[in-house]
């Protein structure tokens, strides 16, 4: 306790002026690991307007250095609007978008890909360092963003392929079937509920704590209580399987795409109808990104590779953009990244969109001449140099469990997988423009999962493979 009180004591001995001077001289990934360090430390580094101000006007200088005035104009515009009484949020995001975009645009791209399961990867999600995957092998995994090693494995009770799912520090959420399942995250890593009972295949999700929004085959939304363990509502929107679901939690609606072409709004509590965006047969809708953060559009990508942006306050559609030839399978943005989209298809290639017109500002993809061998990996996925412990068959390149405990067996056959799961590491290119609308073949993995962080993105494939994009200035 002496202890723990004098380092207390010592973190606040500096006094808030001069924390804010010795702050000021950080990166802003230096920046935001001060703010975990301790609430003292968090509440000064988020209240301060000043010492915001001072990063943004810092790290402009450095970025304009690095990538010249004329691109940072345009990087400019697609931050947030000037007003004449900037708030902490505004000089924050700010910042946090203009190194985002100058990362994306013209920054150098890396990709690591690697082989993460032994079926079709079907979603990804990226939360810090922690990129979480479901796939048709029945697993859901977290990983690590920096070793690529798997360090929490999750397996459905049933043979249904992993189709969506969410994940924070307590639980993970996904749906299968026509089941959704939530496990908690600790040592035992127990299933906690298992909700159903409809007997419809879920496509979508959407979490929102304390309840889940599913999209189902029968064109209903189906409402789910976290705690209660069962569905309290049922929302009839659609006549084909619901593709997308998200909810705008300022404007408290709840919104959806579907098979059938539809984009319709209602109430997120009643379950009211509210809108209808797009009238049937219009579009083949694949999927939907909520924008919320003051802006409140609606981004819907087809399977005609065009993204539709509506205005959710007042119906409207703001742009309509034809960005690939291929269709649309993902689509999504940052809370502090709102003025840029990130879009994947099937044609492999990731664009990075402008949220206010719909056009590609930046497209990039794999190196023809560098992609993986698929088949040469599930070959031989892995090369075991120590001698079989007890219970396990030595088979060629394979080990296999034949006796012995369950957690022996489950942790060699975790080390095994990740022990080859590495692919080489290859370098991404910009596309020029009619690479980037989609106007010109290529032979890049096709994208099913798509998720963008603050200087890198995962993408899932079907193949079984994760890549990391990560980006350089």
């Amino acid at each position: 306790m002496e202890e723990s009180g004098s380092r207390r004591r010592l973190i606040r001995g500096f006094g808030d002026d001069v924390l804010l001077r010795i702050f000021a001289h950080l990166t802003l990934r230096s920046l935001a690991q001060c703010a975990v360090v301790c609430k003292y430390w968090n509440k000064l580094i988020e209240s301060s307007s000043l010492l915001w101000r001072t990063m943004y006007t810092k790290n402009y200088k450095t970025l304009k250095a690095t990538v010249g005035l004329t691109f940072m104009s345009k990087i400019a515009k697609l931050s947030l609007p000037r007003s004449n009484n900037e708030t902490v949020t505004d000089w924050k995001s700010r910042a946090v978008q203009e190194e985002q975009c100058a990362q994306l645009l013209s920054g150098s791209i890396s990709i690591q890909p690697w082989k993460a399961h032994r079926g079709r990867v079907n979603c990804c999600r990226m939360m810090m360092d922690y990129i979480a995957s479901g796939s048709s092998d029945r697993k859901i995994r977290i990983w690590s963003s920096k070793s690529r090693h798997y360090m929490e494995e999750y397996t459905l009770p049933t043979s249904a392929a992993i189709v969506d799912l969410d994940f924070d520090t307590n639980k993970i959420l996904g749906i299968a079937g026509a089941e959704l399942y939530i496990w908690r995250r600790d040592g035992k890593r127990r299933l906690l509920r298992q909700m159903g009972g409809h007997n419809q295949r879920l496509y979508s999700m959407c979490h929102v704590d304390p309840e889940v929004s599913v999209g189902c085959e029968d064109g209903a939304i189906r409402i789910f209580d976290l705690y209660g363990g069962g569905c309290s509502s049922i929302i009839r929107q659609h006549t084909e399987a619901v593709t997308g679901v998200g909810v705008n939690a300022d404007l408290h609606l709840l919104a959806s795409c579907s098979r059938d072409g539809t984009v319709k709004l209602c109430d997120s509590f009643s379950g009211e109808k509210v809108a209808s965006l797009s009238s049937k047969s219009s579009l083949a809708a694949h999927c939907l990104q909520v924008i919320s953060d003051g802006l409140n559009k609606l981004v819907v990508g087809t399977a005609s590779g065009h993204l539709h942006c509506w205005d959710m306050r007042m119906h409207h559609l703001l742009w309509k953009s034809k960005v690939s030839n291929g269709a649309i399978t993902s689509v999504h943005h940052q809370p502090y990244g709102a003025s840029i989209l990130c879009v994947g298809g099937f044609d492999g290639i990731i664009r990075v969109v402008d949220c206010t017109s719909g056009h590609i500002l930046s497209a990039f993809g794999c190196r023809k001449n560098v992609h993986y061998n698929h088949t040469s990996i599930s070959k031989s996925p892995s090369v075991i140099t120590k001698a079989p412990k007890e219970g396990f068959t030595k088979l060629g390149s394979e080990v296999l469990a034949t006796s012995g405990s369950q957690s022996a067996r489950d942790s060699l056959l975790k080390d095994s997988f990740n022990v080859t799961r590495c692919l080489p590491p290859q370098l991404a290119h910009r596309l020029s423009d009619d690479f980037a609308s989609g106007m010109l073949n290529r032979n890049d993995p096709p994208i099913l999962s798509v998720r963008l962080g603050m200087t890198k993105l995962v993408s899932s494939h079907p193949d079984g493979t994760l890549a990391l994009w990560e980006f350089g200035l």
